[in-house]
């Protein structure tokens, strides 16, 4: 199923090396894109704002361990159709 052409990654690596060190969720311009992480318990560690669009692999500004992180993407599209993705994301150190 086609997620409103939404790009999800499966893993990210917030080393500092320019290269995925952010959990982004890409989709078309004009999308709503809203995005929650939870650590393994269920507890939310990250959501989404107009201000900070990415996930850096922080947890209250200490650096999050490595493992798997889930999400729930919802995604509204430019002509108001609503998509939801869950799924999970690596973070690796």
């Amino acid at each position: 199923i086609a997620l409103a052409n939404v790009y999800v990654p499966d893993a990210f690596t917030p080393n500092g090396d320019g290269v995925n060190d952010f959990f982004e969720v890409k989709g078309d311009p004009g999308s709503d894109i809203q995005v929650l992480i939870y650590d393994r318990w269920g507890t939310p560690v990250f959501h989404n704002s107009l201000n900070v669009l990415h996930w850096n692999g922080a947890i209250s500004g200490q650096p999050a361990p490595s493992g798997p992180y889930f999400y729930r993407i919802s995604v509204i599209d430019t002509i108001g159709r609503t998509f939801v993705k869950r799924g999970t994301v690596a973070l690796l150190r």
